[in-house]
């Protein structure tokens, strides 16, 4: 595992330069497929227009999330249901413990899941998964999302 730092300026100039609020931060890249593969995260705390912020990332290259929307669907008109599947991948030597974190907005309820979420606050599910060694596993879950 390796690191990287990341420091920006919260600027107008930079399609900012508004206040940030405290939160997460999460950087993707493409894939060689053009796949988006997550490669880092930081927690941010409420920043003001102009300053700096300043983000630590730790990049595991060996161990990397493929997140795909299998379906998507109109259950009438405030209410979407969305099939999503996160393959998670480990190729390192021993099993690696792995939290996703999934977003949602408005009322939402998960319909149906592969692993156990728990419900972190009103806009977050949490998924706590043990990766083997060398191996792939597939999180999929159904949710739905009222507006």
């Amino acid at each position: 595992m390796c690191s990287s730092d990341l420091t920006f300026f919260n600027k107008e100039k930079d399609s900012l330069g508004f206040p940030l609020p405290a939160g997460s931060i999460r950087l993707y890249e493409p894939d060689s497929t053009g796949n988006l593969r997550y490669i880092g995260a930081w927690q941010v705390e409420d920043t003001p227009k102009d300053q700096k912020v300043y983000l630590s990332l730790s990049n595991a290259f060996d161990v990397f999330t493929e997140w795909k929307l299998l379906k998507t669907q109109r259950i009438d008109k405030r209410t979407n249901h969305q099939v999503v599947e996160v393959t998670l991948h480990n190729q390192k030597a021993g099993k690696v413990p792995l939290r996703v974190i999934q977003d949602f907005a408005g009322q939402w309820k998960i319909v149906e899941e592969s692993h156990k979420s728990v419900k972190v606050n009103a806009m977050q599910a949490q998924w706590k998964i043990e990766l083997p060694a060398n191996s792939k596993t597939v999180l999929r879950f159904s949710v739905d999302m009222r507006i």
